[in-house]
């Protein structure tokens, strides 16, 4: 097997994470009682209705389509999550949910990522991130200081496909001049992270961690030495 030469990794729920959702509800409406922020927190959580945080455990009919096709189109990606939102709280209040996620201060980096990317840069390892997302994701990673350390970024939004389907782990490789086996890709999910195996792309799943959590990066660094 040959040595590993570049590092992929997914970024919502590997480099970052969406802020709690209490936080969100804190920034937003403000007089509102911490009961209140804890109750709706704690619903907006069971419905997986935060873009970027766990996966929602079903989807209501009326979006279905749209959460299907939601990482390859921005303006799908805001109706299905939207639509998720607003299951739990008015219309009006998903929206301004949703617009969260598309800022840097509706996130939190990992306080372990940027170390590990710096590690890997030192040891001249390249560095890609390859993301299943519907919007333009980079201002985030720049506003969390992230983006600098990243050689090439590809998303489904650009490439057409999302993953777990290998054209955008092919992608991804090409992008960071490196051939999948030459390639450790790095995310959270089981089902959608392991698309690149097929290719014969090695793969490390750290489950997703909490808002401020140490996430476990240290071990690729650790692999990429080997």
């Amino acid at each position: 097997m040959p040595p590993i030469r570049a590092v992929l990794f997914d970024f919502a729920g590997t480099l970052a994470v969406p802020a709690a959702p209490a936080a969100w509800l804190r920034a937003l409406e403000p007089a509102w009682p911490d009961a209140e922020i804890a109750r709706v927190a704690a619903a907006l959580d069971a419905a997986g209705a935060v873009p970027g945080g766990p996966y929602p455990a079903s989807i209501p009919e009326t979006i279905a389509d749209d959460y299907a096709r939601r990482d390859t189109d921005a303006a799908t990606h805001r109706r299905a999550y939207e639509g998720l939102l607003a299951t739990v709280v008015a219309p009006a209040l998903a929206r301004r949910l949703y617009d969260r996620v598309l800022e840097a201060d509706g996130w939190v980096a990992y306080p372990d990522a940027a170390p590990v990317l710096a590690g890997l840069r030192e040891r001249g390892v390249a560095i890609g991130v390859a993301t299943n997302v519907g919007f333009e994701l980079r201002p985030v990673a720049a506003g969390l200081g992230l983006l600098d350390a990243v050689d090439a970024w590809t998303s489904s939004l650009e490439v057409g496909a999302a993953k777990p389907d290998p054209r955008l782990f092919a992608a991804a490789a090409a992008a960071v001049g490196a051939a999948p086996e030459e390639c450790l890709f790095v995310g959270d999910n089981a089902t959608a992270d392991n698309g690149g195996v097929a290719l014969g792309m090695r793969t490390l799943l750290l489950p997703m961690s909490p808002p401020g959590a140490a996430h476990g990066l240290d071990a690729v660094l650790r692999l990429a030495a080997g």
